[in-house]
């Protein structure tokens, strides 16, 4: 009788142990909205779960604004595959586990510059110059306006 138990007691320690989730650990940037530059990047502890190692590694995403939209309004950088309040299109998932090469890639979410859509002025009417350049790249030329100031006395 002892031994049943003893068995019955192995057995179901055994069972809890395996119904427990895996847990693992991966950081991600974590960005502010600073379009000029990536100058306040930082890094956060993220974890994702699943029935083993592999499967919680599997479930491991950051996610970040999509840098080919322009004027991209989203600017969330973090852990985690892409809120679902986001627009489709706006944000991007990366895998934080590579499962091709089966390595790690925690920070996969590196800061992209958004680009910007921009319009100068010809002859007096607004033309549009681009469908998305980077911020530092936006000029617009032309003629200077010489104005005379005239006084009256």
């Amino acid at each position: 009788m002892m031994k049943l138990f003893v068995w019955v007691a192995a057995v179901a320690t055994f069972h809890v142990i395996n119904v427990m989730a895996d847990d693992w650990t991966y950081t991600c940037f974590d960005k502010g909205p600073d379009v000029i530059s990536d100058n306040s990047s930082t890094t956060i502890k993220c974890s994702a779960s699943g029935a083993d190692e592999d499967q919680a590694k599997a479930a491991s995403f950051c996610h970040r604004p999509n840098n080919k939209q322009a004027n991209n309004t989203f600017l969330d950088y973090g852990c985690g595959k892409c809120p679902a309040a986001a627009k489709n299109g706006t944000c991007l998932s990366c895998p934080a586990w590579n499962t091709t090469s089966n390595g790690e890639n925690s920070n996969c979410n590196k800061h992209q510059a958004p680009i910007f859509t921009f319009s100068c002025y010809q002859g007096g009417a607004s033309v549009k110059c681009s469908n998305g350049s980077l911020l530092k790249d936006i000029h617009c030329w032309g003629r200077s306006q010489l104005t005379k100031k005239t006084t009256r006395t």
